[in-house]
């Protein structure tokens, strides 16, 4: 197979001004590939092969979605399985290299669950591995926000794990504002002033 590295450099390119989500100046956010950057894209044949054995039951799928971060290049170390209540949720995370890295972050989810019928490979082991390989991808280019790859459990069962994270974001969020707001104020004046 061919490899276009003018293709490659685009493809890419739309990967992060999609990630990006609009802030700021687009173009300034990318890489420069101009640099030797080594991009690990993923070849069709790769991504159709994880397709070979997907699991069927639905509890061997935690385990083949971690399994299937870990041969993307996720060391055992860095997975973490957050239980939300009943949910168990696969997350992932990419440190961004910038100094608001840990308040702008970016997450990019999708459930390992299934429903009953079926194999659930559409439905969605697809979804498991485009972000497996979007983190095989991504992690080489050292992104400026942090990017949270998260598979979510229990989400045929009415959304349950992309919930829970979501209330648990939202109950952070909310309780920082709190501390925020209890701290004492601070008078301040220009550099320089009395």
């Amino acid at each position: 197979m061919t490899k276009h590295p003018t293709t490659r450099r685009s493809t890419i390119a739309v990967l992060l001004s999609c990630l990006s989500l609009g802030v700021g100046n687009v173009r300034a956010q990318l890489p420069d590939f101009s640099r030797a950057t080594t991009l690990r894209l993923s070849s069709v044949e790769e991504i159709a092969a994880e397709f070979s054995a997907v699991p069927c039951n639905n509890d061997d799928r935690l385990a083949a979605a971690i399994a299937l971060f870990e041969k993307l290049g996720a060391p055992r170390r860095e997975i973490n399985l957050d239980k939300l209540g009943v949910a168990e949720n696969i997350v992932v995370t990419l440190p961004g290299t910038a100094a608001h890295a840990r308040t702008e972050q970016v997450v990019i989810g999708a459930h390992y669950d299934k429903v009953s019928a079926g194999c659930g490979a559409f439905d969605n082991w697809t979804g498991m591995v485009a972000i497996g390989h979007m983190y095989r991808t991504i992690k080489s280019l050292k992104p400026s926000k942090t990017i949270v790859f998260v598979g979510f459990g229990k989400e045929e069962n009415g959304l349950v794990g992309s919930r829970a994270m979501v209330d648990q974001i939202v109950t952070f969020d909310t309780d920082q504002r709190r501390r925020a707001e209890t701290l004492p104020r601070r008078r301040s004046s220009p550099l320089g002033g009395s």
